[in-house]
């Protein structure tokens, strides 16, 4: 059994599904916007800045984003508590949002 729970173990770190940061617990978002924090978890590891346009991360989610994600950069805040639980799609990939042109584009810096 221990092998197969190592082999599942690997393959989730191998697709960006689990995350060791900073040697703490394993880091995990499994939300509305979970597309987003495997898109970012994935992402080469050298690449410590990343823009995306606002059709782009709807692409990755597979849905439109709410009216207040185009109209304010308050949306994108680096919140990990309050009523921007979103965020945590980006925060427990390693990110932060650097940059926001509401309606446009969105850049993350890790």
């Amino acid at each position: 059994m221990s092998k197969v729970l190592g082999k599942m173990h690997d393959y989730m770190l191998e697709q960006g599904i689990i995350n060791y940061s900073n040697n703490r617990s394993v880091s995990m978002y499994t939300g509305k916007y979970e597309r987003l924090f495997q898109s970012l978890n994935l992402r080469e590891k050298d690449v410590s800045r990343l823009t995306l346009s606002i059709n782009e991360i709807e692409e990755i989610l597979e849905f439109k984003l709410p009216a207040s994600a185009y109209k304010y950069s308050a949306w994108w805040a680096n919140e990990s508590e309050g009523t921007h639980t979103h965020a945590l799609a980006w925060l427990m990939a390693g990110w932060k949002t650097a940059e926001v042109i509401p309606g446009s584009k969105v850049t993350f810096i890790k």
